[in-house]
């Protein structure tokens, strides 16, 4: 079949007469490439854990001193369950006994289900929640499993009160998805 093509935009195939815009047609292959292009980037970024769950969602925090880890999600989702893992070392241990502060206004973003081990005792106490637990001479790792109360940014700090009177703290910052 003979192909001609007129400059008034209208092409011949056989019989008929196809109109066609060229200039529309190369805008609508850049917007499809480019459509292209940020469905693969979504793609690989929840792959990785963008969304939620993942090598990118996951973090690890430690102390300057060495005294605080903290292992979190940096990326939550509204009303599921999440978790610290709080690791103290032995240093801050006073007497069979550790104390850490949580900040108040993480509480303001969060509800705590539960922490592991539970608490000795938990006192309001200069902007954070001081909490006492029993501790040995090994590490002690805390789980505090909670859920965000709605989407957006927030942030806590948590302090290891050392027997001398020092501290030390780690802060750290989430995004909560819808």
């Amino acid at each position: 079949m003979a192909q001609s093509q007129h400059s008034s935009g209208i092409r011949r195939v056989g019989d008929l007469e196809i109109e066609q815009d060229l200039v529309f047609e190369r805008r609508q292959n850049v917007v499809q490439r480019v459509g292209w292009g940020i469905g693969v980037l979504i793609l690989l970024a929840a792959m990785l854990g963008g969304f939620g769950d993942g090598p990118l969602a996951s973090a690890t925090l430690r102390s300057p001193d060495g005294l605080i880890t903290l292992r979190y999600q940096r990326l939550a989702r509204d009303r599921a369950p999440d978790r610290l893992r709080i690791e103290i070392a032995s240093a801050a241990i006073r007497d069979t006994e550790i104390t850490i502060g949580l900040s108040q206004d993480y509480f303001e973003d969060v509800r705590i289900h539960t922490i592991t081990p539970a608490p000795l005792a938990a006192e309001p106490a200069s902007g954070e929640i001081r909490y006492r637990f029993a501790a040995s001479d090994a590490p002690v790792v805390i789980h505090v499993d909670l859920e965000h109360d709605g989407p957006g940014s927030t942030a806590g700090t948590i302090r290891a009160h050392h027997p001398d009177g020092r501290h030390s703290s780690i802060t750290f910052s989430q995004f909560v998805f819808p």
